[in-house]
């Protein structure tokens, strides 16, 4: 049988359910036999069941086919921001980037072959013209940071918070040496997560409390790990803890917003975008970023992965 001759079957069913239920509902009737009413009772209930038994099929073909229908919408939205983030990428690393390197390059020569005739306030707008070049470069190469998380699915291994650390700590280590900061490791037991994604969070997230130290004491950075229940089950749970400046608690989730800044840059360098970066990369493992700040004591940040078998 053809789909169209279901389809025509599907709604010629009940008004040939009501017509035969009529029917016989008339010839009982008029028969008078209590035992034939009765009968025509039951049939007719019987009908009635088939009717609403079918018109809930209608209905649920009629649902899922919405939901069919939605899930195709989402899927081609998300291959078009895909698409939006590739552009973007392909953009800021070549279109965007080459020009600023130009005038960095172009700033240092100026200065280099022409700084004995070059006044002082001449030497001042070259310098902040490097300066200004610099802190572009850095929110662009953020950017392309955070527009690529989503490009490459987790590579999942067996890991240790230690080695992690210590990946994160090789691409810092100027601030912490310059600083002078403490940094201690509980570890938990080994993980099964993705090296990239977890030394990048946790890159952001030393980087924001060397960048936030106090200048009344010594940094002291707190990496905990440890395997807890929450949120209905068991999780990775790995917490980030200084003693910096802290920040107010209505920021808890601020401070997570993209090209978002709780001081001015005259206060304090960078970008807005590490903390925003850190919770993409949460995400992106199936996990949560939060924060907590007490201003003048620190900041905790605390990260819940899913544990992987």
């Amino acid at each position: 049988m053809g789909r169209n001759q279901i389809r025509h079957l599907q709604y010629a069913l009940p008004v040939l359910i009501v017509a035969v239920a009529a029917t016989l509902g008339m010839l009982f009737l008029l028969d008078g036999d209590e035992r034939l009413i009765g009968l025509g009772v039951i049939v007719a209930s019987s009908l009635i069941a088939l009717i609403l038994q079918h018109v809930l099929i209608r209905k649920s073909e009629a649902e899922q086919a919405r939901k069919d229908a939605d899930i195709q919408r989402f899927k081609s939205e998300a291959e078009d921001a895909r698409q939006v983030r590739m552009a973007f990428a392909k953009a800021a690393s070549h279109d965007m980037l080459e020009p600023l390197r130009k005038v960095e390059a172009f700033g240092e020569r100026l200065e280099d072959k022409y700084a004995d005739r070059l006044e002082d306030s001449g030497r001042l707008y070259v310098n902040r013209m490097r300066d200004a070049a610099e802190r572009m470069r850095g929110l662009i190469e953020q950017l392309l940071s955070f527009a690529r998380l989503d490009d490459h699915a987790p590579l999942l291994k067996r890991q240790g918070l230690g080695n992690l650390v210590e990946t994160a700590k090789s691409g810092l280590k100027a601030q912490i040496k310059s600083a002078d900061a403490k940094i201690t490791v509980e570890s938990g037991p080994e993980l099964i997560t993705d090296e990239r994604l977890v030394s990048l969070i946790l890159v952001q997230l030393m980087a924001n409390a060397l960048k936030f130290r106090s200048p009344e004491r010594l940094l002291h950075i707190e990496i905990h790990h440890e395997r807890v229940e929450c949120e209905g089950g068991i999780r990775e749970k790995i917490t980030v803890s200084d003693n910096g400046i802290g920040f107010d608690p209505r920021y808890n989730e601020r401070i997570f917003g993209v090209l978002d800044r709780l001081h001015s840059r005259s206060e304090f360098e960078g970008t807005g975008m590490g903390l925003a970066v850190a919770r993409k990369a949460a995400e992106r493992l199936g996990g949560t970023l939060t924060a907590e700040g007490e201003p003048g004591k620190g900041a905790r940040f605390t990260l819940i992965l899913p544990v992987q078998q």
